[in-house]
């Protein structure tokens, strides 16, 4: 979507109360076929961006899907967010909203309109947790959102780098039973935007091959303490059927030929990237460590089993990076959980202003006073 001479917000406007109406409309003729495309997840690549996008929705938006110029009026939008400010327990809750389906008996047109005159049914639909009808999200939406139900997405100006907009658009359709849709709404007044239109058919047959580099050097120290340990249990974890099973830990063989050919694989991909023998028999080394630690967690089990999670009676061996410091089985669930999170606190008493300076400085003591200053600079001491 381009709309030369036009406002970006004036766009999202309409480009998102079309998008729900028209879904409003699909889901009274056709029902629950149509819960795919009820929940918009409108994508931005700043925060800026999508805090004014969330008053467009609570006032402009709601008002245009409540009005007589519509065909299908929808309730007023229940909208959540998806950025990097939010506490992870209010990540997993959003998750868990978008999981809630739109109910054809109770969300369809036809039937507000019933239990607007029903007192009792009014009752039950105030009582009921209602689905989300807009996601608004930053990058946080990259990684570690599969939500099969999700159909249509905007992408509000095109992404920064490639990798993001491959990562970003693959969070929905993802039931292959159900296509997604997606949306992109460029800025007339952004000259990369603009580029990206014009090439907009060649440049989503070939984006593969402008995917950028990931910043991280492989093989690297930190990056085998952060990495090794979740890629290693990860391969023995899919080595067959056999071994899936959480409580599959505490039975894997750790030795044996499949083991050694596996880490030989491990050993000549580190080979391959580093162009460095010495650094791949480190790889090696630190793989047959994990191994010998692994056999040790199994018989340090006094009781139940061990297990790659902790569950009940069941001792895990992979930790997660926020029980405590990192150890040799800290395993990140997402590349965000490298690192620990720093709790910084500030003393909301400024003082900077109000007390003077511990230093003091003398320009005459310097030996250069204003004009000589001034004269060195080329300037006339004035």
């Amino acid at each position: 979507m381009l709309a030369p001479g036009e406002r970006l917000k004036s766009v999202e406007i309409r480009v998102v109360s079309a998008l729900m109406e028209h879904a409003q409309f699909l889901l009274d003729r056709y029902g629950a076929a149509a819960d795919p495309y009820m929940t918009v997840v409108d994508y931005f690549t700043s925060t800026r961006e999508l805090a004014g996008m969330r008053r467009l929705v609570d006032d402009d938006i709601a008002d245009r899907l409540a009005s007589f110029q519509v065909r299908t009026r929808r309730r007023r939008p229940i909208v959540s967010e998806l950025t990097s400010r939010m506490p992870s327990s209010r990540i997993a809750s959003t998750l868990a909203d978008l999981e809630r389906r739109f109910d054809p008996e109770l969300d369809s047109t036809a039937a507000r309109e019933a239990y607007r005159n029903d007192p009792e049914a009014r009752t039950r639909a105030a009582d009921r947790v209602m689905p989300l009808d807009v996601l608004l999200a930053t990058s946080m939406l990259q990684v570690g959102v599969d939500v099969q139900r999700l159909g249509l997405m905007v992408v509000t100006g095109q992404p920064k780098n490639t990798a993001e907009y491959i990562q970003v658009t693959s969070r929905i359709g993802r039931d292959r039973e159900r296509p997604g849709l997606v949306v992109t709404i460029y800025n007339w007044a952004r000259p990369r935007d603009l580029a990206h239109l014009e090439h907009f058919g060649y440049d989503h047959a070939t984006f593969g091959q402008r995917i950028e580099g990931l910043t991280t050097t492989p093989f690297s120290d930190r990056a085998l303490d952060r990495g090794l340990s979740g890629v290693l249990v990860a391969a023995m974890r899919h080595a067959g059927m056999a071994t899936l099973t959480n409580l599959a830990a505490h039975t894997v063989p750790l030795s044996g030929p499949g083991v050694q050919a596996l880490m030989d694989d491990i050993v000549r991909r580190a080979e391959v990237v580093t162009h460095d023998a010495e650094q791949a028999e480190l790889v090696r080394g630190y793989l047959q460590r994990r191994l010998d630690s692994w056999s040790g967690h199994r018989a340090a089990v006094r009781t139940g089993r061990l297990g790659y999670e902790e569950a009940a009676e069941v001792t895990g061996l992979l930790q997660s990076p926020e029980d405590g410091s990192w150890s040799l089985w800290s395993a990140p669930r997402s590349l965000r959980e490298v690192e620990p999170e720093v709790v910084l606190q500030l003393d909301q008493v400024d003082r900077s202003v109000a007390d003077a300076p511990s230093w003091d400085y003398d320009r005459s003591a310097a030996g250069v006073g204003v004009g000589e200053g001034e004269a060195a600079r080329g300037g006339d001491g004035s």
